[in-house]
């Protein structure tokens, strides 16, 4: 079961700085039990055969295979994350953010390993019109520096309309975090990381929401999809309710809320495919 969360509201300030900045850093935000319990179901999961669905992982010549990312994480077998999908923490960042009409785009995790030397290279996560009302927020499980896998991002970028092939060769930030904190970033923001030197892992927990309005207006992703996704929240929202009888609840104010009063299972809403749109790296040749 997960542990207590903080009841989680971003104040006017937080949002007024992620929508400037492009990001928000939320320090020592989720309590260590929480974080143990993550990183236990990751560990589970990670126990599975490298080749079970949702699973990525590389193999490295002298160093064996390595596990670099979870996805569908809600579909794991792991309760803990579809009750961390629907607890106010996270839900009311994502109305905070983008809306009453927020709808979870997709959840999953990144690992990386020491000996793994793969690096993230510059990129752009979604690349929309507007500005704001979407951002990926990841839970840290464990230390990052800027030796050590921190994310690394280009300030105000989000809002920028040079190519990211320009706007990666800008001046850097280096976002150092520690298991516990929350990074949140705008979609458009141009980030990377950085491979592991020293520290043996460094696990992060990664949800994305979008605004359906946004998404519906650019065609970022068609209507049957952001429903489908949509129908996600009501589920996780009672999947939380149930195990936490005594605490508050998220207040749900979709416009559309009718139309998800009946709770779809699991199973059926990961059940259709979820095509995500590829992110954005700049592609340079030389001849």
């Amino acid at each position: 079961m997960l542990a207590s969360l903080p009841e989680f509201l971003l104040n006017e300030e937080q949002v007024n700085q992620f929508f400037q900045q492009g990001y928000l850093k939320l320090p020592n935000i989720v309590p260590q039990e929480v974080v143990e319990l993550l990183r236990e179901a990751i560990e589970r999961i990670c126990a599975k055969d490298v080749d079970a669905p949702g699973i990525s992982s590389i193999a490295v010549e002298g160093k064996g295979t390595f596990i670099t990312g979870i996805e569908t994480l809600c579909n794991q077998d792991e309760a803990i994350f579809l009750q961390l999908m629907g607890s106010p923490f996270l839900l009311s960042i994502a109305e905070a953010i983008c809306g009453a009409d927020f709808f979870p785009v997709q959840e999953f995790a990144v690992l990386k390993t020491l000996g793994d030397k793969t690096p993230v290279l510059w990129h752009q996560d979604v690349t929309n019109k507007s500005v704001g009302k979407t951002f990926m927020l990841g839970i840290y499980l464990d230390a990052a520096n800027d030796e050590n896998g921190a994310l690394r991002i280009i300030p105000e970028s989000h809002k920028s309309d040079l190519p990211i092939c320009e706007l990666q060769k800008m001046p850097y930030q280096s976002i150092e975090m520690q298991a516990g904190d929350v990074l949140i970033h705008d979609l458009m923001l141009v980030h990377s990381s950085g491979m592991l030197n020293a520290f043996p892992k460094r696990r992060v927990v990664y949800f994305e929401f979008m605004s359906s309005s946004l998404a519906n207006k650019e065609q970022i992703y068609p209507s049957e999809m952001i429903k489908n996704r949509t129908s996600l929240i009501p589920l996780a929202i009672k999947e939380y309710g149930d195990v936490h009888l005594s605490s508050a609840h998220f207040n749900w104010q979709h416009p559309d809320k009718e139309f998800f009063t009946e709770i779809r299972s699991l199973k059926s809403i990961y059940e259709v495919p979820l095509k995500l749109k590829p992110a954005n790296y700049c592609f340079e040749f030389s001849f």
